[in-house]
């Protein structure tokens, strides 16, 4: 092992300060006032060493000990609300705010087109999991203020849906084509009627009564799988769209009435790729 290796292990685990990659000084925690000396941002300094590390062992500990002592009523400002609080006042607030007004959604949203990676979103679930959720434990019966929120909820929306405004607001907001399914109307338009009870069974049979996407069974499903339309045109077998069809159960089917030009492409890539484009048994194979 060279000298360089071995000066940098030291930095790996148990790290007291971390060197930057840029300059080689020593840090508790790379920031960005220090890379600013450097022309670059963090985000760029990441991109250009991806397996650097920003914080030292020994800081992130210090953090960890300055929280649980100064938690909860512990920290000295526990209790102080309003006036007596002596933070307030000394911060802008309302249109005094230097956010106020200013929209972060769509392209204007840091993270707009940024996407967490499958392991951040695997360790904040299970972050949430069991006894670390706040939720663990509380049910309506158990705890007051679910008790009154689930009551409130539903009393609320079940009376005012029974109202001739609640019913004049679904017929507004959130019907045919003010639904945020609305698809055209295509629901209802007829299905082909070679599409019959007996292609469905041979689909079904075809990929052994298994939901294509989790490989759910009927059994587990509660019903029979549904027969789903990958091309999402009812007049398939009548005109000269291609047939292809993939049994799905109920939640799968669900998944995809969303971001279908994604899911048309899956299907019909991996049913040409792995089954030759075929998905059902010939009439005269599933009589025998």
């Amino acid at each position: 092992m060279s000298n360089q290796q071995t000066l940098d292990s030291k930095f790996i685990k148990g790290t007291i300060r971390i060197r930057c990659k840029i300059c080689g000084e020593e840090f508790e925690q790379i920031t960005n006032t220090h890379l600013k000396t450097h022309g670059t941002t963090m985000s760029e300094y990441r991109e250009q060493f991806p397996d650097a590390l920003l914080v030292s062992d020994s800081y992130k500990q210090k953090l960890r000990d300055n929280h649980w002592d100064n938690s909860g009523k512990n920290h000295p400002n526990y209790g102080k609300t309003g006036k007596d609080n002596p933070r307030f006042g000394k911060y802008p607030t309302g249109k005094d705010h230097p956010m106020f007004g200013v929209h972060r959604y769509g392209k204007d949203h840091p993270m707009f087109g940024k996407h967490q990676t499958e392991e951040a979103k695997q360790k904040q679930s299970k972050a949430q999991l069991g006894e670390n959720n706040h939720m663990h434990g509380k049910t309506k019966e158990t705890d007051e203020g679910i008790r009154k929120a689930a009551e409130k909820s539903s009393k609320t929306k079940t009376e005012f849906y029974a109202t001739e405004e609640g019913q004049q607001w679904l017929d507004e907001n959130n019907r045919g084509k003010n639904h945020s399914s609305w698809k055209g109307g295509i629901s209802f338009e007829p299905y082909c009627i070679k599409f019959d009870d007996d292609l469905r069974e041979r689909v079904r049979n075809f990929f052994d009564r298994c939901c294509y996407i989790c490989g759910k069974n009927e059994t587990e499903n509660r019903r029979h799988l549904s027969v789903y339309h990958v091309s999402y045109d009812k007049m398939v077998c009548c005109n000269d769209v291609k047939p292809l069809f993939v049994p799905l159960c109920i939640s799968c089917h669900a998944k995809t009435q969303k971001d279908r030009k994604y899911w048309e492409e899956f299907f019909t890539v991996s049913l040409n790729y792995l089954t030759d484009g075929k998905c059902f048994i010939p009439k005269e194979v599933n009589k025998n």
